[in-house]
């Protein structure tokens, strides 16, 4: 993965810095987190913290989105530091009932993949981030695609797969 640096830093536990869009990237860090504790200051970016990947405080669609059911803005909120290289994700479905369809509906819940799904008519997806895993899994690199929280827009017309629409508020 290649990182556009921007006003980058070195740190005793890897690289910290912003790129050309002002999204926050961590480089190099070591896996059990220490000394990884600063909290990006853009909703919905991810960063290290101890032994785990935690998603900063903001909203998709007006609601706080939840790790394993627990909101993102709750301390204990994160997943465990990945193996592999994996993406953080966010599924956005719309409601399944008749007459006026909200989009996205529920509460929203970020997840790891280990791969990026196709968006189908069902379901449409935001990349959140990227984690990548090496030196034998002793390292890691975050990369944030976001910097900001979002309102999405879902579009159906005629038999095609529906679009998905994310916009930063």
């Amino acid at each position: 993965m290649a990182f556009r640096r921007f006003g980058t830093f070195r740190t005793p536990h890897g690289w910290l810095g912003i790129d050309g869009d002002g999204n926050i990237f961590q480089r190099g860090l070591k896996r059990d987190g220490v000394g990884t504790n600063a909290v990006p200051q853009k909703p919905l970016q991810a960063y290290q913290s101890e032994s785990k990947i935690k998603v900063s405080s903001g909203t998709i669609g007006n609601k706080v989105p939840t790790i394993n059911g627990v909101a993102i803005s709750d301390p204990s909120a994160g997943f465990s530091v990945p193996a592999d290289d994996n993406y953080i994700l966010y599924a956005a479905c719309p409601a399944s009932n008749s007459g006026t369809v909200s989009f996205p509906s529920g509460v929203p819940t970020l997840s790891l993949a280990t791969s990026l799904p196709n968006d189908t008519d069902a379901t449409g997806h935001i990349r959140i981030a990227d984690v990548s895993v090496y030196d034998g899994g002793d390292s890691i690199d975050i990369y944030n695609y976001l910097s900001g929280s979002l309102w999405g827009e879902r579009v159906k017309v005629t038999y095609n797969t529906a679009q998905y629409y994310f916009n930063a508020i």
